[in-house]
């Protein structure tokens, strides 16, 4: 008669491994959230660079980004992502537009040229 058992392991023995396992974990806590800020880091920085595409290449081809992007949202929520797409890209414009406009205006009135 065959075991029930797929590991063919006694209740001790998985008692060992669980400790084992969250000993390690424990001692790792440190390495392992090391490694996840790193990734998030990274992550930040690639968000960041696509941010930073020409905008002639962005005029070029971010009508077929956008229209691809918004082919994976599901059909009963594509147009309320698409508004807020849009909302998103027309407030970052305005930032730039502020953040710029800003910045010249700091230059002539501090007398810098």
């Amino acid at each position: 008669m065959a075991d029930d058992r797929a590991l063919q392991l006694s209740a001790e023995q998985l008692s060992g491994v669980q400790a084992q396992v969250l000993a390690t974990l424990s001692a790792s806590q440190s390495a392992i959230t090391a490694g996840a800020l790193t990734t998030a880091a990274t992550i930040g920085e690639i968000v960041t660079a696509a941010g930073a595409v020409p905008p002639p290449l962005l005029l070029r081809v971010g009508l077929g980004i956008r229209q691809f992007l918004l082919g994976v949202v599901p059909a009963n929520l594509r147009t309320r992502v698409d508004v807020a797409g849009r909302r998103g890209v027309a407030a970052l414009i305005s930032y730039v537009r502020a953040t710029a406009g800003g910045t010249s205006c700091n230059r002539s009135s501090s007398g810098a040229r």
